[in-house]
């Protein structure tokens, strides 16, 4: 997470895996690549079940407010049956703009 010098700044791009995220699923690693375009945040997790994942796939994309598009790839059970993933968010670009960070807040709809 370098560059990344506002404080405000680093809170926003948190609040997209930590107030979506279901209960069923466990994120693992969260990397963060800043783009002129708002950034990707780069995911791995594991689902109770391929249901699982796919609503948590459903919740991220539909968190517009600061998601531009979620994509879920490499789906495999593991050696627990649980289905491990990896995800690939793009953000919105107001996300990581210093112009937008007094409108936005700490509560995502």
């Amino acid at each position: 997470l370098r560059g990344l010098g506002n404080p405000l700044k680093l809170l926003n791009l948190c609040l997209v895996p930590e107030q979506k995220t279901l209960k069923t699923v466990q994120l693992k690693s969260f990397d963060y690549q800043a783009t002129d375009k708002g950034g990707t945040l780069r995911l791995s997790g594991e689902a109770l079940g391929y249901e699982s994942a796919a609503l948590q796939s459903n919740t991220f994309n539909q968190a517009t407010q600061l998601v531009r598009d979620a994509v879920f790839s490499n789906l495999n059970l593991n050696d627990r049956g649980a289905v491990v993933f990896d995800a690939s968010i793009t953000l919105d670009p107001d996300l990581t703009s210093y112009k937008k960070q007094e409108e936005l807040t700490t509560e995502i709809p």
